[in-house]
């Protein structure tokens, strides 16, 4: 997953599930701690990000206040079960970009 930090990407977030080497304009997950990435990913999509804001005249994300924050999430059995049908839809999503 990444989170796109600085300027016109900022808040965006990206689920991508191949190797991918992100720019420093950038912050990523590699490890989801045994959470269920879908979730993650949907989690964070409705997370408000302009609350971390640091920048002024651009957006902009720091990693050190984003870090010390707390979100009360499910165990990963319940997030895989919540998110069964977001997962399925973003799959067919990525196969049909890979598509055309």
């Amino acid at each position: 997953m990444v989170v796109g930090r600085s300027g016109g990407s900022f808040g965006q977030i990206h689920l991508v599930m191949k190797d991918v080497w992100p720019h420093n304009t950038a912050m990523f997950v590699t490890d989801f701690k045994d959470n269920d990435a879908y979730f993650a990913y949907y989690l964070l999509e409705n997370f408000n990000f302009n609350q971390f804001n640091s920048g002024s005249a651009q957006p902009s994300l720091n990693r050190n206040f984003i870090y010390p924050t707390s979100i009360n999430v499910p165990v990963p059995k319940e997030q895989k079960n919540c998110f069964h049908t977001s997962r399925s839809r973003h799959q067919n999503r990525t196969q049909q970009s890979h598509q055309r």
